[in-house]
């Protein structure tokens, strides 16, 4: 009687533990029916969200969410689903996006895997009536539907996995797209106003007669002149004047970014190009960028006077989207971008310019490769060797002794002759021809 009892009680333990394999093995499967079914889902609203948000344009972004849910889900039915609100009060909508989309071949494929899903999962708690019933409605929609078993439901739900996020991709862009139509409609036209015209003219007026005193004072302050002592405002003027090209650099740099930024017909050409031919369109700007730090890194490296342009021009590229980003937040959008983007440009041009011409002065000064036959007044008494000069005015001349470190400013009076060779200019090419030709010490 013992030993059966014994036996009795390992044979309900070995069925009790079987069991419960059984329970958790039928809870993965079924977790795994639930995500596969929360995939194919996901496809089916991704697919009706991309058509929806093309066809209704005009309706604000929420309501084609909302309907292709409610479309999913009279599509793909379940028992004990109640309807949303937004189904009932758009029901009208609904039964007909439903009715059109059912056509689609794409979710004929995904009704069909919805209704085979649920005929596994009823295999699997062995209800056979339902599980029947599940597949001819899968065939219903598909004639070719097959019974799922195991091995198929592990393909299946890879599958499902690959092309949901493959319709994600195509959502988000489409999304994109909308959103940059939504932003092309808030931005102004691409035109100035007579009043808009005359502030940038009289802002390009006060720049270019500003521009004369800020060079000066920037360029001559490193040697340690005070303009306001030796300069007067028709000096400031003439240097104004010769610095002319600065101010049609910026304003045409000006123009190529407003272009670019503020031309909604391009934009919207661009968004309808394919990847390939976009990157092919774009090549031409793409070898600009690419190409000022290359050309950055070899100035730096041979230390050569014309690095600040490039560094100049580096910083142009990185910030001429945050000017734009800035003027959005203005009013008058067009009118802020114009004035943001123009002073940015002439103040940083203007810097530059005047850094690439103080270097020239200290580099060829120090080499002492500038010449001058200089012939002084009796009672000026001053070495010539090493003697450069740096400008001159309607009053003055300002040279600097490299050797000596110091500057002298001698009235026009005080120089009877002064022969200039003029200013070698030494380019990339010539650097690297002394790298590669070095001259012979005598």
């Amino acid at each position: 009687m013992k030993m059966g009892t014994a036996k009795t009680k390992i044979g309900s333990r070995v069925k009790t533990f079987l069991f419960q394999v059984y329970l958790k093995l039928l809870l993965m499967y079924h977790k795994l029916i639930l995500k596969a079914w929360l995939e194919n889902k996901r496809i089916v609203s991704r697919i009706l969200l991309v058509n929806f948000l093309d066809r209704y344009k005009a309706l604000p972004y929420e309501f084609s969410v909302d309907l292709a849910f409610c479309v999913a889900d009279k599509l793909l039915p379940l028992e004990g689903r109640a309807a949303s609100d937004f189904e009932k009060e758009n029901s009208f909508f609904v039964d007909y996006e439903a009715t059109r989309s059912a056509n689609d071949k794409r979710i004929k494929v995904a009704i069909a895997d919805h209704f085979r899903l649920l005929a596994f999962k009823e295999s699997l708690y062995s209800n056979s009536a339902k599980s029947k019933e599940y597949l001819s409605m899968a065939k219903a929609v598909i004639s070719e539907s097959t019974p799922l078993d195991k091995r198929q439901f592990s393909t299946l739900y890879k599958k499902l996995k690959k092309e949901r996020k493959r319709r994600d991709r195509e959502y988000r862009r489409q999304l994109r797209e909308r959103r940059r139509a939504e932003k092309e409609k808030q931005w102004p036209e691409f035109s100035i106003s007579p009043e808009s015209a005359k502030t940038l003219i009289g802002l390009a007026s006060v720049l270019f007669l500003t521009a004369g005193y800020v060079y000066n004072r920037i360029f001559l302050g490193y040697f340690g002149i005070k303009v306001s002592n030796f300069f007067t405002i028709n000096d400031y003027l003439a240097t104004s004047i010769d610095k002319l090209y600065i101010t049609g650099v910026t304003i045409a740099l000006s123009l190529i970014i407003g272009c670019l930024y503020w031309s909604p017909s391009y934009i919207q050409l661009r968004a309808k190009m394919s990847k390939r031919r976009l990157f092919f369109e774009d090549f031409p700007f793409l070898i600009f960028p690419i190409c000022v730090p290359i050309a950055l890194v070899i100035n730096l490296y041979f230390n050569l006077p014309t690095k600040y342009y490039f560094i100049y021009l580096f910083t142009l590229i990185i910030c001429s989207k945050y000017l734009f980003r800035i003027s959005l937040l203005f009013r008058n959008k067009l009118l802020a971008f114009a004035i943001i983007t123009y002073l940015f440009q002439f103040s940083g041009f203007l810097l530059t310019t005047t850094l690439v011409d103080r270097e020239y002065i200290v580099k060829y000064a120090k080499q002492n490769n500038q010449k001058y036959n200089i012939k002084f007044s009796k009672n000026i008494r001053i070495p010539k060797e090493h003697l450069f000069l740096i400008c001159s005015n309607s009053g003055y001349y300002f040279f600097y002794n490299s050797r000596l470190r110091k500057t002298f400013i001698l009235p026009k009076e005080s120089i009877e002759l002064l022969e200039i060779n003029g200013m070698p200019k030494t380019t990339l090419l010539d650097r690297l021809h002394e790298l590669m030709h070095p001259r012979r010490s005598e």
